[in-house]
């Protein structure tokens, strides 16, 4: 009788050093997919099942700090990504035979969607830090309580350098 053959992805005893790694890239901006499928008999459900046990408290600790910390990784991508222009233009052959650049909008596209996705993932993993909708609230004791979101307090915000650009340029002019 053949050795029954165990199935995809057992779960794995849970030991410090998987743990480590598994924090460690996460931390590094590495998906949990990416690790899991990387690591022989890992799955997610494993790793949940260690967040959600009492024994592996320390886990989930480090594990949320893994969190916060790829959140990071994924703002210094979009960095990253928003400054590489290496593709935004590609040469062609015109129909003279001559060599023109072009504008490359399926990479340009790609890249903004690279960078959106990044920014909505880091809004909800630290949506103190992150999230556009957040209010602030500002007032004093004489002055009522004033409501604004990020987009309007922008709006103020330009709207008084370009009154203050003006006034300079009256100045200077």
């Amino acid at each position: 009788m053949a050795a029954k053959k165990k199935p995809p992805h057992r779960p794995t005893k849970y030991t410090q050093k998987i743990a480590d790694t598994i924090c460690e890239r996460l931390g590094e901006g590495e998906s949990l997919n990416a690790i899991c499928k990387d690591m022989k008999e890992m799955s997610r459900v494993t790793v949940y099942a260690w967040l959600a046990d009492d024994r592996h408290k320390d886990f989930l600790n480090k594990y949320s700090q893994a969190r916060e910390r790829q959140a990071e990784s994924f703002v210094d991508e979009c960095v990253d990504i928003a400054d590489d222009n290496t593709q935004d233009t590609i040469t062609v052959e015109g129909k003279d035979g001559k060599d023109y650049e072009k504008v490359n909008h399926d990479h340009i596209n790609r890249s903004r969607l690279r960078v959106d996705t990044r920014i909505k993932i880091a809004e909800k993993m630290a949506p103190r830090k992150y999230a556009l909708n957040r209010l602030e609230v500002s007032g004093s004791d004489d002055n009522p309580v004033v409501i604004t979101t990020p987009e309007e307090t922008l709006r103020k915000f330009a709207f008084m350098l370009r009154n203050k650009q003006e006034e300079e340029d009256k100045q200077g002019g």
